[in-house]
């Protein structure tokens, strides 16, 4: 009998009408949404597993999967993929499927990269309201820009993380913390990009609340050696929306997807929807 094949899976989603990355009774998640897209083609529910357990309203443009295509359901790469993405709603897009060696272990990831959006103006963008964190007053760019620098580097980041996080590790180690401002119609938008080896629960959306806090000059700018000092959560800003936050990109030793091996794709019909611009 052949021998059980394991997928990766790199998907992109607009989190907006999910309660985040992992399966719970109260309603429907992007893991749930992708396991029955998965059944349709494969006959019955198959467990998948992601290195990142995204949050209620968090989007994505780069996170992987792991699933294990049973021996018997000798189904082609490409069939699976068209299929997948047919049983997906529109909000989810799965962008590439290729198969790894079954001593793949996704959660050994080096890294991962986050994009965190905000609009700042007089009055709220339609356009924009999915997925940016709209605020009022101006910030000061240069406050949060030497704030962030503080988080560079390899630290406990206990004043960072939500209530009920039960990672046994908090030293994490931040790559990088930078602050992007563009002007725009009657106001500006600000992007943080941010990237780490790994993250605790809701860490990101800590931080940007915390800088954004400082920007206000409602907090100081050392409020983050502070927190990296004390440990003490209760003493940081605010935790940002979900909706602003985005993961972009999962990191490995090497670029798994950058030597697919899958030949004849561009002769393949065209996948049942159009990708869903997340810009």
């Amino acid at each position: 009998m052949t021998e059980r094949r394991r997928l990766l899976g790199k998907l992109e989603f607009i989190g907006t009408d999910f309660l985040g990355w992992q399966n719970q009774p109260q309603g429907p998640t992007i893991q749930s949404t992708l396991e029955a897209a998965i059944s349709e083609l494969i006959g019955y529910r198959i467990p998948i597993l992601a290195p990142s357990r995204t949050d209620a309203g968090v989007h994505a443009l780069g996170q992987l999967f792991c699933v294990d295509i049973p021996p018997e359901k000798d189904i082609q790469l490409k069939r699976l993929f068209f299929g997948i993405n047919a049983n997906l709603p529109m909000s989810i897009s799965l962008k590439d499927l290729i198969q790894v060696p079954l001593k793949f272990n996704i959660r050994e990831n080096i890294g991962k990269s986050y994009k965190y959006r905000i609009w700042q103006g007089p009055y709220p963008r339609a356009f924009f309201d999915w997925n940016h964190w709209w605020i009022k007053s101006p910030l000061d760019l240069e406050a949060m820009q030497e704030a962030a620098n503080m988080l560079l580097g390899t630290h406990d980041f206990s004043g960072f993380r939500a209530r009920g996080c039960q990672a046994p590790n908090r030293i994490k180690t931040m790559r990088t913390v930078d602050i992007t401002e563009c002007d725009q119609p009657d106001g500006k938008t600000y992007e943080f990009h941010i990237e780490g080896d790994h993250f605790l629960r809701k860490m990101i959306r800590i931080m940007v609340g915390s800088l954004v806090d400082v920007g206000w000059h409602r907090k100081p700018t050392s409020l983050i050696a502070e927190l990296l000092e004390t440990k003490v959560r209760s003493i940081s800003g605010q935790t940002a929306p979900a909706k602003g936050l985005c993961l972009e990109e999962v990191f490995y030793q090497e670029d798994l997807f950058a030597s697919r091996g899958l030949l004849g794709w561009e002769d393949d019909p065209a996948p049942k929807k159009p990708e869903t611009p997340l810009f």
